[in-house]
């Protein structure tokens, strides 16, 4: 079990604040922080999508509202991490030209992403013992 940072919550009856450490359970359910983020989850699918690899403005033109330094910032992350790599590529008059490519770390991470996600999915749910149809038959 891992601690979480400490964080102040405020007490009514005396008015003041107390330092509360919680502790974190690690579950089934857990999934990779860095493929979690919305935008990070969408280039790595992105890349999926058009086998592995694509341009960073076509990345960029799916995200849409992603400014080019945010969506570098990203693609920085998730190559620290070692799900993506970078590569430039010089074109035409030396015009460089930035290629995105998802490393097998970053499909397996992915894979791994998916497979929590679905879990949450999966598990069965119990149905009412008396529910809105047996209300409904009594009046």
């Amino acid at each position: 079990m891992e601690t979480r940072a400490p964080s102040a919550q405020w007490s009514p009856t005396t008015g003041t604040y107390s330092i509360v450490r919680t502790q974190i359970r690690s579950t089934k359910f857990a999934t990779d922080a860095i493929v979690h983020h919305p935008t990070r989850l969408a280039i790595m699918v992105h890349l999926v999508r058009h086998g592995g690899r694509d341009k960073f403005h076509a990345v960029g033109m799916m995200l849409g509202d992603q400014s080019a330094q945010s969506l570098s910032l990203h693609c920085l992350a998730l190559d620290n991490a070692g799900y993506i790599t970078r590569a430039n590529v010089f074109v035409g008059r030396g015009l460089p030209r930035t290629w995105l490519e998802l490393t097998p770390a970053g499909y397996a991470a992915l894979a791994r992403y998916r497979d929590a996600i679905l879990g949450m999915y999966v598990e069965p749910i119990a149905e009412p013992s008396a529910g809105i149809n047996s209300m409904e038959a009594a009046a």
